[in-house]
């Protein structure tokens, strides 16, 4: 695969970032524990609306996917097939949708350095699990091209090889500025874990990329979903959404 030139912007810090957001996972997200006492009553609803709505969307929102061949119905995800093939994070979560696969399936997760194939990493799974996360002594390379694949225990293919690029280092670091800039600003106004993984998420998902190769508006969705399976103990509520949306995602 030949290599791509690209240029990236940053996307500002939502207005997310002025005000603390309760979100009931179960319903309609709430707003509360916020002072609008320098502002009108109109002016208020407004904001609130706003924010009501970016959340609700959030989980509507469907990106683009790269198609790529596998067996079994199994649907490899992330990272680099869904929306751009760069990254962020230089420690992946590697995510596949197996809606036919019976329990205990094994497989080995195979990583490789696309220009030398040298293996990189390699990880036992189970296919019913659908992710793991990169357990690599060292953090992957920014600027650096990678394939990924699940092979079955005889080395056959389960999904073809997929590539993606950790971001620039230059970028990569602005990034961890918004976002801890986020999170403090969230844990401030006591935020939970899923909201504030929520709100990273949608941070991602809004961030703007281009190809110098290819036309359109491209945003970090790997990296989206990454911040959505990084909560530790997520509520019934919010396991549903997240896995709904990868389902729909390869349906």
């Amino acid at each position: 695969m030949g290599k791509f030139k690209h240029c990236h912007y940053r996307q500002p810090l939502f207005s997310l970032l002025l005000l603390p957001l309760v979100l009931s996972f179960g319903g309609i997200p709430q707003i509360k524990n916020i002072d609008f006492s320098h502002e009108s009553d109109s002016k208020q609803i407004i904001v609130q609306n706003t924010l009501i709505k970016s959340i609700i969307s959030f989980w509507k929102r469907k990106p683009r996917r790269k198609s790529l061949g596998s067996r079994g119905g199994m649907c490899p995800v992330s990272p680099g097939l869904i929306d751009t093939y760069f990254i962020w994070s230089d420690r992946p979560l590697f995510l596949w949708y197996s809606p036919n696969k019976k329990e205990n399936t094994p497989a080995q997760l195979i990583l490789r350095e696309e220009e030398t194939e040298k293996v990189v990493w390699t990880q036992s799974v189970n296919l019913t699990d659908q992710k793991v996360f990169y357990s690599g002594e060292k953090s992957l390379e920014p600027g650096k091209r990678y394939q990924w694949q699940l092979l079955e225990p005889d080395k056959s293919n389960i999904t073809l090889p997929s590539t993606f690029e950790i971001m620039a280092a230059s970028d990569r670091n602005q990034i961890q500025a918004d976002l801890h800039a986020l999170e403090q600003k969230l844990k401030r106004n006591k935020a939970s874990e899923e909201e504030i993984a929520l709100q990273k998420a949608d941070y991602f998902a809004n961030y703007k990329i281009t190809h110098k190769t290819e036309d359109g508006i491209f945003h970090l969705w790997s990296d989206s979903f990454e911040s959505l399976y990084k909560v530790d103990q997520p509520s019934p509520s919010f396991v549903a959404k997240r896995q709904a949306s990868i389902e729909d995602l390869c349906n």
